[in-house]
């Protein structure tokens, strides 16, 4: 996970309304780091993998996600939001979102990326650990540790 996930790309206490807005917020990012280079694009492979089936996880977590040529290189966005927002039409809340963004051609990567994120977050002492801290670098140690 060392080399897909940067403190750049890491935001602490993001206010949001809508999941939407969330999404919005981190691929706009992602563009400006020329790391997308079509948002519009890229915001339609995320939604089209929504339909097939939530990326909510449980635990307040989700992991949208997406492979696409408009992405240059394998990365993990993180946000924590500053308060809970529905994140689907069953009315799970999310607080931890968690995007991936895969080249097109990175199939067996992103499964890996996948997993390896899904495993960590199933421990409640990592979830508290994303929870209580204080700086992004925080945040990059706990996911890469």
């Amino acid at each position: 996970m060392t080399n897909v996930i940067d403190q750049k790309r890491v935001f602490i206490n993001r206010d949001f309304q809508t999941r939407g807005e969330a999404i919005d917020f981190l691929v706009e990012n992602l563009v400006e780091e020329n790391i997308v280079s079509d948002r519009k694009t890229f915001l339609s492979a995320l939604q089209d993998r929504e339909i097939e089936v939530s990326t909510y996880i449980g635990h307040y977590v989700a992991i949208p996600h997406a492979m696409s040529s408009v992405v240059s290189e394998p990365t993990v966005s993180v946000l924590r939001l500053s308060k809970d927002i529905d994140y689907n039409a069953d009315g799970d809340q999310v607080h931890l979102i968690f995007m991936l963004a895969i080249p097109e051609s990175g199939g067996k990567e992103h499964l890996a990326i996948l997993s390896r994120l899904a495993r960590k977050l199933m421990h409640k002492e990592i979830r508290a650990k994303l929870e209580n801290s204080k700086t992004e670098k925080e945040i990059v140690d706990t996911l890469t540790s």
